[in-house]
């Protein structure tokens, strides 16, 4: 799908959508993460808790994209192939919907988690 760009100015109110329900993938690697002994500290633990209970339930993917974000920086270094797995679940599955402004209509892109930021990601 083609979609127009858009400036770095436009609406803050981004609203991310989930397209496909397919979620095996992305709890799986969590689970995994969950389950090796040593991954994660107990405060990561509570995130990919949380990020778990936001895959299952299909709400509020800006706030799975924030979790997303304060995971992957804490963890991709030790465990580059689970967050590149939930990175790439996460790009194929999230779409935003857009507007340059209020009264615009809304035009629906595919989201690019290349950055560490959320607030990066959604000028993007």
């Amino acid at each position: 799908m083609t979609a127009p760009v858009e400036s770095s100015a436009a609406s803050p109110a981004r609203n991310r959508e989930w397209k496909r329900p397919r979620r095996e993938c992305a709890l799986e690697v969590v689970d995994s993460l969950l389950r090796t002994p040593g991954a994660v500290t107990g405060e990561e633990a509570d995130l990919l808790l949380d990020l778990r209970s936001l895959l299952c339930r299909r709400v509020e993917a800006a706030t799975a994209i924030r979790i997303f974000c304060d995971l992957r920086r804490r963890l991709e270094r030790s465990q580059y192939l689970a967050f590149f797995r939930l990175r790439i679940w996460l790009e194929r599955h999230l779409q935003a919907e857009v507007r340059l402004c209020p009264a615009a209509e809304s035009v629906t892109v595919e989201v690019k988690l290349q950055f560490y930021c959320p607030e990066a990601i959604r000028r993007a």
